[in-house]
């Protein structure tokens, strides 16, 4: 027991210092990565997604995956049933079996099973009623999660709760396009906004969500998005898309790099 409460102190510690890491990079996929090895210190899997928020229509809004290749044909289909609607409060689960009719996972069910994996570890994070993320681990049938496992990601809540909030306030930094996006802040000496801006252009956001993401009204969205193709030197989001997507035509500057490469 006296380890496993080491184990869980120094987990909790690696997921403190990735987020105050995350705060100066901003960079988010970096701290999904981390906070997946911290988590996977103290207890392993064999795979494991993190997901980012639900819409109203109790669809996945975002994910990462890891070690599950093919799965991310089941994010679009996958919902989280009653369980999950009627819950306010963080909660950690088992799903002993992947092929049960009854885990409202829908396509997804299907899917998982056939990649082999029976055995799941699943913990919800709300804050004040909202939720923010959920952590999924996943295992074969032969090597199933125990009730400790259960206890260890329930240990873990207070922490993985602050770093889903950040992770949730930031991810619209999630992803290549961000990635694409910095580069181009760096190449066209763009502000922090307008970047953001860019970021939801990449997206193929609507203005309205680009706005909703950054607490900001959609005329102010319009403005930058005037400003930003002014600098970049485009007049669409078509001319933007192409432009973002041809390093070789931006200004050659040191750390230019194509962030693809």
């Amino acid at each position: 027991m006296d380890m496993n409460k080491a184990q869980i102190g120094k987990c909790m510690e690696k997921l403190k210092v990735s987020r105050q890491n995350a705060q100066k990079s901003h960079d988010m996929d970096q701290f999904v990565d981390n906070i997946v090895a911290a988590v996977n210190g103290v207890i392993c899997f064999d795979a494991a997604d993190v997901i980012l928020g639900i819409g109203t229509d109790s669809k996945v809004t975002a994910g990462r995956f890891y070690n599950c290749d093919g799965l991310e044909s089941v994010y679009p289909y996958l919902t989280y049933g009653s369980v999950f609607l009627t819950a306010r409060n963080t909660f950690v689960f088992r799903i002993r079996d992947l092929g049960c009719s009854d885990l409202s996972l829908e396509d997804g069910r299907d899917i998982l099973r056939k990649q082999g994996f029976r055995d799941a570890l699943r913990g919800f994070f709300f804050l004040n009623g909202t939720h923010i993320g959920t952590i999924d681990l996943y295992r074969y049938a032969e090597n199933a999660f125990t009730q400790s496992d259960v206890r260890k990601l329930r240990e873990l809540k207070q922490e993985l709760v602050r770093c889903f909030c950040f992770l949730y306030d930031h991810r619209h930094e999630l992803g290549s396009n961000a990635a694409r996006a910095r580069q181009m802040q760096k190449a066209y000496h763009l502000t922090n906004r307008l970047t953001e801006v860019l970021i939801g252009l990449l997206h193929n956001w609507e203005k309205s969500y680009i706005g909703h993401l950054l607490g900001i009204g959609e005329s102010t969205v319009e403005k930058y998005i005037s400003d930003l193709y002014k600098t970049i030197g485009v007049k669409s989001r078509s001319e933007l898309l192409i432009k973002a997507g041809n390093p070789e035509s931006w200004p050659k500057i040191p750390g230019n790099e194509d962030p693809e490469k």
